[in-house]
């Protein structure tokens, strides 16, 4: 089987999870944005959908990446950490993919983002 390549904008999907981690330069990273991008630009469906999500998630975790949400406006904060998901990679990824099957839909952009210590910390300016 070829090597899935995305619908828009032709980059195959070795290469999407190559850059994805870069997003942490910049922002956080959306769940509902892995999984959209993964079903919707590259195709994915069942198993090879939920390989490929939790193998992207537990690369952004590996590198530092934590679950939260977004914080309520009367917060100085941009970011709440999410500790319920667990403290080890293997086991945030497993918990974060449990939670989104059994929603029975795909996440969306008020859930769960992955986020670095440094945004995480940061403040409003």
């Amino acid at each position: 089987m070829s090597e899935p390549v995305n619908r828009f904008h032709g980059m195959s999907l070795s290469a999407w999870e190559k850059a994805l981690p870069n997003n942490l330069n910049y922002d956080a990273e959306g769940l509902y944005s892995v999984v959209g991008g993964l079903r919707g630009g590259f195709g994915l469906r069942g198993g090879r959908l939920v390989d490929a999500v939790r193998r992207n998630v537990l690369n952004l975790l590996q590198l530092g990446a934590r679950p939260v949400l977004g914080a309520p406006k009367v917060s100085r904060k941009f970011w709440i950490e999410q500790l319920q998901y667990g403290s080890e990679p293997e086991q945030i990824a497993d918990n974060l993919i449990k939670e989104w099957l059994e929603a029975g839909c795909d996440p969306d952009i008020s859930g769960v983002w992955l986020a670095i210590r440094e945004d995480i910390d940061a403040e409003e300016f």
